[in-house]
């Protein structure tokens, strides 16, 4: 049971918290499990206390009951158990976003974030960099919802998967961690912008034509190394016949 969040005096508070701080509003959940993503809204309400300045653990569950409304705000009044010590957010059971999630993160809910995990894949324009960002945020709320952990060279399968081919055909070697990818799409990234320019055309070229370009390039920037290298050679070696 928390305290009743209703009363005058309380009311009175609430109000004059909101009007003083509340520079982003907040979002509002009523606890319809078909229509409101309950992680989405936490998550915006973190944003909001963040941007208000909402720090204190008292604050912020002070400012969820007016964001919390109909059968949401109910379960706020009879269910939501709060003492002196109650955290807003610290990982523990008792924190409010442990108890809210128990709460409304139902079973269908877990089931889509783990859809949308699986499914999402790079699409056409988008940076690799950009998609490993979005599939690794998709990864930790399924996570966070399922209170599982996906194993890390499951992630990293998961990940080069959802690449577009023209990406995965310039992996050579997996890597064993999230951060050694990293480095790996930011050097595909310039290799799809060599090609881009090499062609002068607005679009990545087909995956075959991009893999051929590629090796193509390659082959060529090698054999122009081995040509100065020779060249220096054989300058050299003249230059002691000669002396």
């Amino acid at each position: 049971m928390t305290e009743e969040t209703n009363s005058p005096r309380n009311q009175q508070h609430h109000m004059m918290l909101h009007m003083e701080t509340n520079r982003v509003s907040a979002p509002h959940f009523t606890g319809d499990n078909d229509s409101e993503d309950p992680l989405l809204f936490l998550d915006e309400f973190k944003k909001a206390a963040l941007a208000n300045n909402w720090k204190q653990d008292d604050c912020k569950i002070d400012m969820m009951a007016l964001s919390l409304k109909e059968s949401a705000k109910l379960w706020y009044r009879e269910e939501f158990t709060r003492s002196r010590n109650t955290k807003f957010d610290n990982g523990s059971s008792d924190c409010f976003v442990s108890q809210f999630t128990d709460e409304f993160v139902t079973t269908r809910w877990k089931e889509r974030y783990q859809i949308d995990y699986r499914q999402r894949i790079q699409v056409s324009n988008e940076r690799g960099s950009e998609y490993m960002s979005s599939k690794v945020a998709l990864a930790h709320r399924y996570e966070k919802a399922s209170k599982t952990t996906i194993e890390i060279h499951d992630k990293i399968h998961d990940i080069i998967s959802g690449l577009r081919l023209e990406y995965r055909d310039q992996i050579r070697e997996t890597p064993e961690t999230i951060k050694e990818l990293q480095p790996q799409l930011s050097l595909m990234e310039r290799n799809m912008n060599m090609i881009r320019m090499t062609v002068r055309l607005g679009n990545i070229p087909l995956p075959r034509q991009q893999h051929l370009a590629i090796r193509n390039q390659l082959e060529s920037q090698h054999a122009n190394i081995a040509s100065v290298n020779y060249n220096r050679h054989d300058r050299h070696q003249n230059n002691r016949e000669t002396n």
